[in-house]
């Protein structure tokens, strides 16, 4: 669970490999993940990530950041995949690098991707 009971909880589930690879955010320092939804958070905002893979039995917990937000109706000038709106949570705390190695070990053979994500 957080650290800091003021983290807001944000479960999501990832039952492929293509929509992890279009939400994981490589160049985020320390990885991170795009998640689409009703915005409501701003930047610098702490958040605590469960997050359910594909090929894991247990959900991985990771303390994170807001440090990207979309808003409805953003153009699709640098998104291949249109106007996404929702946020971007860099992974924080002592759990981030865990969750990154987990996340780039699934998605080995899909990164660096050439195909289109819901960010750049």
């Amino acid at each position: 669970m957080p650290q800091n009971s003021t983290n807001r909880l944000i479960k999501r589930a990832f039952t492929d490999l293509d929509e992890l690879y279009r939400c994981y955010m490589p160049f985020i320092s320390g990885g991170g993940l795009f998640l689409s939804m009703e915005t409501g958070f701003h930047l610098g905002e702490s958040v605590y990530l469960l997050i359910e893979l594909p090929r894991e039995a247990q959900p991985v917990g990771v303390e994170g950041k807001v440090v990207w937000v979309t808003q409805v109706g953003a153009g699709n000038r640098f998104r291949a995949q249109g106007s996404n709106q929702g946020i971007g949570v860099q992974f924080m705390g002592e759990s981030a690098k865990g969750a990154q190695l987990k996340l780039e070990k699934l998605l080995t053979g899909k990164l660096p991707g050439v195909g289109p994500t819901h960010t750049l």
